[in-house]
C-alpha cells in the first residue's frame, strides 16, 4: 500500500516511488516518520474521524497549481492536507529548518488560524476528541453522530492512536471526550498528551471566560433591553464586569441567572493559561489580547501594555476575536491591542507612543488603511533586502500580506515573489518551494 507506480518523470523513467519521496522533493522538504506514514500508509483513501474526513490525494499536491491552495488567503508557508468539506482546513506549515512544524486549522471565512498539532496524527487526535469548531455549523451533527460500534468509521482515530503510542482508548473516540473543557476526559494519557496543545489551551481559555449572557445573547435581547449590540451586548458577553450596575439586575433576571456576575467567568485561570501559551510562543493575537485585558482589568497598567505591544504585532487572523468576543472595539484601530492602547493613552511611556507602527495602527484612514499597512511592511522588507538581512525581510513580507490582510488579490503576486526571494536567502529551501506554489496557484487565478 505503501508503493505505487508512477509514469515516466523528467530525468528518470518508470519506476516505483513513494509519496513522501515525491512531495519531499517537490517541496524541499525533510519529512518526518509521521507525515510520511500519513503519505505512503494509504489512510488518507477514505478517512473517516471527527470533523476533518476528506483528505486530499497526495497527487494534487504535485500538479502545477493545486486547485486546495487558496493563495494570498492560506499562509504562504503552509500546505492542505485535510478539508471538513465546509471550506475550512488542516494544514502542514513549513519550518526555517525546512521540517513540517506543526498543523494548524485554517478557517475559510475570515481566513483565521489556529495551531492545532505538532504533527497529522496529533490534529486527527485532537479533532476526533474535540467539540465541533465554531466555524463549521453543521459539524455537531456530523461528529456526534458518528457510531461508537462502528470502527470502519472511526480509522483515522485509530490511525492517530496507532503514530501516537496511544494504547486502549477504544476503536472509536468515546462521546463524552468532545467536551471542549474536558479533552481527553477519563484518558489521563491522553489529557497528558495534548495538554501542550495551543487549541487545547484556547478550549480552557474560553471556559474560563464563558458564562451565560455569551450563551443566551442574540440581537432580539439586545433590542429588549434598548442597547446596540455592537459594542454594547458583545463588550458584556466578554465581560460580564462591564454591565452597568444599574441594568445588571434586570439583565440576570432576564437570564434566569443567580450567580454574581463577577464569580461567573474565571479570569484569572484564562490569565494563567494565557500566560503559559505566551511564553512558549508570540504570533496569536488571542494570548496577548486576553492577557492583557486581565491585567487591565485588574489595574496592573504596566503589565497591560506590555501585553498589548505584543499583541499588536500578531496577525489579525490568530486573534480569534469572533470567538473570544473581542470584537467591541472600534474598528479603525483594526487590533483589539490598538485599541487598548489608544485607551491607556496617558499611561504610555514616550518610546510605545511614539512607536511607528501603532501610530499607524491609530491614523490610518478605515478604507484605506490597509493599503497603508501593507505598505509599510513591504517597504521595510524591501529596506532589508537592500541591507541584506534576509531573515527580517522575510518576516516583514509576511506581515505586508497577513497583518491586516489585503483587499486587493494582486498585491500578494509581489508579496510571495518577496517571501520567495527572501527565503532563498536565507536558506530556507521548503519555504522558498512553498511560497512559490502559492505564487503559481495565485497567477493562475488572476489569470497572470
Amino acid at each position: 500500500m505503501g508503493f505505487m507506480l508512477t509514469g515516466k518523470r523528467l530525468g528518470i523513467g518508470l519506476m516505483t516511488e513513494r509519496w513522501s519521496d515525491r512531495i519531499s522533493e517537490r517541496f524541499r522538504l525533510k519529512l518526518d516518520p509521521d507525515c510520511t506514514a500519513w503519505l505512503d500508509s494509504g489512510w488518507w483513501r477514505n478517512p473517516c474521524g471527527g470533523e476533518f474526513q476528506h483528505a486530499l490525494h497526495p497527487d494534487e499536491l504535485l500538479s502545477a497549481a493545486p486547485d486546495s491552495i487558496w493563495a494570498g488567503f492560506m499562509l504562504p508557508d503552509t500546505l492542505p492536507v485535510i478539508s471538513n468539506r465546509y471550506g475550512d482546513w488542516l494544514c502542514w506549515r513549513v519550518g526555517a529548518d525546512d521540517t513540517l512544524q506543526e498543523v494548524v486549522h485554517w478557517y475559510h471565512g475570515g481566513g483565521d488560524w489556529l495551531p492545532f498539532g505538532k504533527n497529522i496524527s496529533e490534529a486527527i487526535l485532537l479533532d476526533c476528541t474535540r467539540a465541533s469548531t465554531p466555524s463549521a455549523s453543521y459539524a455537531s451533527g456530523l461528529v456526534s453522530n458518528k457510531s461508537t460500534a462502528d470502527t470502519e468509521d472511526a480509522n483515522l482515530w485509530q490511525w492517530a492512536c496507532e503514530r501516537q503510542q496511544l494504547h486502549d482508548l477504544g476503536t472509536t473516540p468515546s462521546i463524552q471526550l468532545r467536551d471542549p473543557s474536558r479533552v481527553g476526559g477519563p484518558h489521563p494519557e491522553l489529557t497528558r498528551r495534548l495538554a501542550d496543545n495551543p487549541a487545547v489551551l484556547f478550549d480552557h481559555i474560553l471556559a474560563a471566560i464563558n458564562w451565560a449572557l455569551k450563551e443566551k445573547a442574540d440581537p432580539g435581547l439586545a433590542r429588549k433591553f434598548q442597547v446596540a449590540w455592537e459594542p454594547d451586548m458583545i463588550q458584556w458577553m466578554f465581560d460580564g464586569g462591564l454591565i452597568p450596575n444599574e441594568r445588571r439586575t434586570e439583565l440576570l433576571e432576564a437570564l434566569n441567572v443567580d450567580a454574581n456576575v463577577g464569580e461567573a467567568q474565571d479570569w484569572n485561570r484564562a490569565a494563567e493559561v494565557a500566560k503559559y501559551l505566551g511564553a512558549c510562543r508570540n504570533d496569536l493575537g488571542w494570548v496577548f489580547d486576553v492577557l492583557g485585558w486581565s491585567y487591565e482589568r485588574a489595574g496592573q497598567i504596566e503589565q497591560a501594555i506590555e501585553c498589548y505591544r505584543q499583541g499588536i504585532l500578531t496577525s489579525v487572523f490568530s486573534d480569534q476575536s469572533i470567538t473570544v468576543r473581542t470584537h467591541w472595539y472600534d474598528e479603525r484601530f483594526r487590533k483589539f491591542s490598538a485599541a487598548r492602547l489608544f485607551a491607556l493613552k496617558d499611561h504610555l511611556p514616550d518610546a510605545v507612543r511614539s512607536d511607528a507602527y501603532l501610530n499607524l495602527l491609530w491614523n490610518a484612514p478605515l478604507k484605506s488603511g490597509r493599503v497603508d499597512i501593507r505598505k509599510y511592511w513591504f517597504d521595510k522588507a524591501q529596506q532589508e533586502l537592500a541591507n541584506q538581512n534576509p531573515h527580517a525581510a522575510y518576516e516583514a513580507f509576511y506581515r505586508a500580506g497577513w497583518d491586516v490582510g489585503s483587499h486587493e488579490l494582486s498585491s500578494y503576486v509581489d508579496i510571495l515573489d518577496g517571501l520567495i526571494r527572501a527565503s532563498e536567502l536565507a536558506g530556507w529551501h521548503a519555504r522558498a518551494a512553498v511560497a512559490q506554489i502559492h505564487l503559481a496557484c495565485l497567477k493562475n487565478r488572476l489569470g497572470i
